[in-house]
């Protein structure tokens, strides 16, 4: 498959495909004429590319992934891949927990606010919004 074939399957940009290559994630063989030519594990490799940015992986990350996803399977490669992804599903829980704290902290300015007379709102809305001091996820 040519660059542009690959780029409408995947619906990116050719330049990003081109992006990916520079950063080594994606390795298409180039013909005699020095065109790129990509094949259908190309294609797999930027769909899992893609997936994973899905996930808010930093391309630094997926280089990581990708880099154990090429490796032979060994004990060394199923540890680091455990660890990698230990590491992101701790972020992630920290993450959803964050949310979860904020959700309820504006529901409870929305029920404050809902049944407000018009009396001053704010000495009981301070309070909730200080919790955020200092978090952000």
């Amino acid at each position: 498959m040519k660059i542009k074939d690959i780029a409408n399957l995947a619906e990116i940009s050719k330049e990003s495909i081109r992006y990916y290559e520079s950063l080594g994630l994606l390795k298409p063989v180039r013909n005699q004429n020095g065109y790129r030519e990509y094949s259908d594990s190309d294609l797999n490799d930027l769909f899992f590319i893609l997936n994973l940015k899905k996930l808010n992986l930093k391309l630094d990350e997926i280089q990581i992934l990708m880099a154990l996803k090429n490796q032979e399977t060994s004990i060394q490669c199923k540890s680091e891949t455990l660890n990698f992804l230990d590491t992101h599903i701790n972020i992630l829980k920290e993450k959803i927990a964050f949310k979860e704290q904020s959700l309820k902290i504006l529901e409870k300015i929305e029920s404050i606010v809902s049944i407000s007379d018009g009396i001053k709102d704010e000495e009981k809305i301070i309070p909730l919004l200080k919790k955020f001091e200092g978090e952000s996820l």
